[in-house]
């Protein structure tokens, strides 16, 4: 090692073949080294290796800071970010390990949280659902509980109002049509549909 400098935190060590590269404070600490020293190749991947380990925790908390994320979406982001993949692994396990993540905690939040600003039917929500690749049985569970506290029904009733239908003793069948097409790409079934359609006499 001919060289050791510190800068913005980080140790840039200097090795006599003209290689550099950079630890942080803390991996120093536990690995301290100094100029004139002899490191072996094994000893420098280990220290590296550290490093590593220590900057993907760093970008996966920074990503985990903003909101929650499911294991899937977490690891994608982390292997795009150019962490090779078993190093990704471990992360994920380190995050799992300390409840950081939680593919059953985050489908329930995201789930609550689409339904409620959205208000969109459970077809819609499965699809929004399907990127994280989450279990199926989890997806099918977290679907059936939020439609119990917020009925598909119910969420039909409020986009009737919000378009101020609600009041209408008849609709045209061209709007009628407009309304359940309208209600289909919101992701709710026909058959659902057809009975809050029923209430107001337009079918």
């Amino acid at each position: 090692i001919t060289k050791v400098q510190v800068k913005n935190n980080h140790r840039i060590i200097e090795l006599e073949n003209g290689n550099v590269f950079r630890i942080s404070e803390d991996v120093f600490l536990f690995n301290p080294i100094a100029e004139g020293d002899e490191i072996s190749e094994s000893e420098l991947n280990n220290i590296l290796l550290k490093q590593t380990e220590k900057d993907i925790r760093e970008a996966g908390l920074r990503l985990l800071k903003y909101r929650m994320r499911s294991k899937n979406e977490l690891k994608t982001r982390l292997l795009k970010k150019g962490f090779s993949e078993i190093m990704v692994q471990n992360a994920i396990m380190w995050f799992e390990n300390l409840k950081f993540i939680n593919d059953e905690e985050f489908a329930k939040c995201f789930a609550e949280e689409k339904v409620r600003n959205k208000k969109i039917g459970a077809m819609a929500l499965k699809s929004e659902l399907f990127p994280h690749h989450l279990d199926e049985d989890l997806v099918d569970r977290v679907i059936s509980k939020v439609y119990t506290d917020f009925p598909e029904e119910e969420l039909i009733r409020k986009h009737i109002q919000k378009k101020r239908l609600a009041d209408k003793k008849s609709l045209p069948e061209k709007d009628i049509k407009k309304i359940s097409d309208f209600l289909k790409r919101k992701g709710f079934r026909w058959d659902t549909i057809r009975i809050v359609l029923s209430e107001n006499g337009w079918v």
